[in-house]
Parts: structure tokens; sequence; C-alpha cells
């Protein structure tokens, strides 16, 4: 099971390390909901207006999109140090992977990470691109 020889301070420290990257995943996905949600809003208050502000709503939705397609990234690139930790969590941490084992016969298939980090974005891209559509 064990690839290297840990003390359970390192275990511990393995377990401290794993919890504050999944932390800040969490935290980029809500900082990053909430930036997109604000865009959306001040798109939805220009449309419903009769304002002279009309004319900066492309450029607000272009921005909308690079922000969505830096979620991507940032979020990948989280979800790929998740996926290194649990490896070496299963491999060194008898008990966690007694639990991943459970997991994996359980009848939730899709990660939750991916879900996060992937369908979440894709949702606000095409949302995005909905709402280019229906501005030109």
């Amino acid at each position: 099971m064990k690839n290297k020889s840990y003390t359970p301070d390192q275990i511990n420290q393995m377990w401290d390390y794993r919890n504050s990257v999944i932390t800040y995943f969490n935290g980029f996905v809500s900082s990053f909901l909430v930036a997109e949600s604000v865009l959306l809003a001040v798109i939805g208050m220009i449309s419903s207006s009769n304002s002279s502000m009309a004319n900066i709503k492309i450029p607000i939705i272009i921005m909308g999109f690079i922000l969505t397609l830096l979620w991507l990234y940032v979020q990948a690139k989280q979800r790929f140090i998740i996926k290194n930790i649990k490896k070496d969590c299963i491999e060194n941490i008898e008990w966690y992977q007694i639990q991943q084992e459970i997991r994996e016969r359980s009848l939730w298939r899709f990660s939750t990470t991916w879900l996060l980090t992937f369908m979440l974005p894709l949702l606000f891209a095409v949302i995005w691109i909905f709402v280019l559509y229906a501005v030109l």
C-alpha cells in the first residue's frame, strides 16, 4: 500500500494540506460564481433600462466570457493538485483508502470536483454566448 515511509507528523501535514487545497478549491468556486452573477446582473440591469450605457454590454459580456475561461483554468489546476494529493492519501492513509474503495462502489459515479471544475464554467460559457447572441 505505502510507496514511501511517512511519519505520523508528515501524514498529518499531508492531510492538512489536502484540506487547505480543497478549501481553496471551494473558495474559488464561490468567488467566481459571485463575480459571474454580478456581471450577469449588470447586463440585466442595463438591458432592462433605457440607459445610455447600452453600448457597454458587449465589453461586459466579453469580460464575463474571459472570466469564465480564467475560472476553468484555475479550477482545472486546483483539481489536478487535489487528484495528486488524493493519490498520496490513498497510498499512505489506510482508512482513507477504505473510504475511497467504498465510494468507488457507490452509485455516485461523477466526481463533484469534476462537475465543479468543468460543468459550472461550461454552463456559464453557454450563458455568455446566449447573452451575446441576444444583444447582437
